[in-house]
């Protein structure tokens, strides 16, 4: 009998330890805030000629990124999170109702940009404001406020890549901003348009292949004789980015001239307005356009040879004294198989690009 009373002692004192125990636990975890650890990462730039691409998650060009880490001991509520950066774009609030201890919640941020972005021109700074909230389990409130400087660039930038430097471990990561290009492609504007209608008008571009590469001889005499020269334009560091200053088509036609990328472009463009499948292909250093014919064959040509002075002074052992489009086909030809076989050449395809979002600002 009394050992039988001893075990009934020894089982309530530890049921009572146990029960003190669970009362402990439960008060301390309702009385000690959750660990949150919250992390933000934001782009350093906006492009005011790709303003129109942010808003579509499925190109991923987010400008912020806010990583929701609860270590615990409890769950966190009502978590909203705000941005806002000044006259540029719609203020947006995410909302949250449930983080979980041990729980990771990862928000991204794609602006709606106002048009008015491709009025910038030199470009400027403005503050990205971040506010995040939410309701720990003690029911108190927890704010965190962060601002982060985004440079807006001017209309006429393009920033090749928004990697990290140290994440830049090939050529390709150190362009991968490469279909951004295509905003820059306006083949119906209407300067470009009309431009094209008089070199090439009267061919048969819709269904004749001949009448297609006729086309592009015709482009590329026609802007010799418009007097379209090769420049470079000089660097800019304004951003820790490589980025390069870029030309419409209607700009390169009105300065009579460009780099390899501007030339390119409008090359690409003038196709496009007569219905000639074209774009751009990126090599080491250099931009070719090219138009692509009915049986899939690409033709390309070197149009910073259409300045006829250049040609002779930088390529006398490659071409005649005419420069003639045979020249800059043959030319251009020899430069994308040389950097095909490295692996190194991006096709930027008007039509492709266009058929997944990515347009031009106009």
């Amino acid at each position: 009998m009394r050992t039988l009373v001893w075990s009934m002692r020894i089982g309530f004192t530890l049921l009572f330890i146990v029960l003190l125990g669970v009362t402990v636990w439960a008060w301390v975890s309702v009385q000690t805030p959750p660990r949150v650890i919250v992390e933000i990462k934001t782009k350093t730039e906006i492009l005011g000629a790709a303003y129109k691409l942010y808003a579509d998650e499925n190109l991923g060009l987010w400008l912020a990124r806010v990583v929701i880490h609860n270590r615990g001991p409890g769950a966190i509520t009502q978590v909203r999170i705000r941005y806002s950066m000044g006259d540029l774009m719609e203020p947006a609030e995410h909302t949250i109702d449930l983080i979980l201890p041990d729980q990771k919640v990862v928000d991204f941020y794609f602006p709606i940009i106002h048009e008015s972005i491709t009025q910038e021109t030199s470009g400027r700074s403005l503050p990205l404001r971040i506010e995040i909230t939410y309701t720990q389990r003690n029911g108190r409130t927890v704010q965190k406020r962060e601002e982060r400087p985004i440079k807006v660039m001017g209309r006429n930038y393009l920033v090749w890549s928004s990697m990290p430097q140290d994440e830049l471990l090939t050529w390709h990561d150190m362009f991968s901003n490469w279909f951004l290009v295509n905003v820059f492609i306006t083949p119906n504007e209407e300067t470009t348009k009309y431009a094209a209608i008089q070199c090439a008008g009267g061919l048969n571009t819709s269904t004749d292949d001949r009448d297609r590469i006729q086309a592009w001889a015709r482009i590329y005499y026609c802007l010799r004789q418009y007097g379209v020269k090769y420049f470079q334009e000089p660097s800019d560091n304004w951003t820790p980015h490589f980025n390069q200053y870029v030309q419409f088509p209607k700009e390169t036609l009105q300065r009579k001239g460009g780099t390899c990328l501007d030339l390119a472009i409008l090359f690409a463009s003038m196709a496009q307005a007569l219905g000639i499948e074209a774009g751009v292909a990126l090599i080491p250093g250099h931009a070719i356009p090219y138009i692509r014919l009915s049986n899939g064959e690409y033709v390309f040509v070197e149009s910073t040879i259409v300045d006829r002075q250049y040609a002779i002074s930088h390529f006398a052992d490659v071409v005649s004294r005419k420069v003639t489009f045979e020249e800059a086909y043959q030319l251009a030809t020899a430069q994308i198989q040389q950097a095909a076989q490295k692996g190194q050449i991006i096709l930027v395809d008007y039509n492709q690009l266009r058929q997944v979002g990515v347009v031009s600002p106009w």
